[in-house]
């Protein structure tokens, strides 16, 4: 699993600050390897 959030390029220390967050799952994995709150998503 990856998580990413919007940042600032130019200066890593500024966030967006929108709440936005993107995950990313290994679509090679298996379902129980996901927590019961990620699949609930």
């Amino acid at each position: 699993m990856y998580t990413f959030e919007n940042i600032c390029k130019e200066d890593k220390d500024i966030a967006l600050g929108d709440g936005a967050v993107k995950i990313f799952l290994n679509s090679d994995s298996e379902m129980n390897d996901v927590s019961g709150e990620l699949r609930n998503c």
